[in-house]
């Protein structure tokens, strides 16, 4: 349960916070976490791009970012997630095909 709660923590910790330094600091090390399964941000309120540093997370299977405020396209990094089996991104602006 930890390898999938230390990661979803840094992620707020970066999204809803203000910028500076030490949050840049905390999304590397969200991405750095290599054992990271499930990820899921569904209804967190999240606005944005979703960022390319998501295809870092190669073990996931789950990446849940439904009913949020996503905008533009879907990064083609995600392409980089071969063992994903479930990608919800509904109920979002997304954009673009999925890689």
């Amino acid at each position: 349960m930890i390898k999938r709660l230390v990661p979803l923590l840094l992620f707020f910790g970066l999204v809803l916070g203000d910028c500076n330094d030490d949050e840049v600091e905390l999304w590397d090390e969200c991405y750095s976490i290599e054992n990271t399964i499930e990820l899921d941000l569904s209804n967190s309120g999240l606005e944005g791009l979703i960022p390319p540093e998501i295809g870092n997370l190669t073990n996931l299977t789950k990446l849940k970012l439904y009913n949020n405020q996503l905008i533009g396209e879907i990064p083609p990094e995600i392409g980089n997630l071969t063992n994903l089996t479930y990608l919800y991104l509904y109920t979002n602006q997304l954009s673009g095909s999925i890689p």
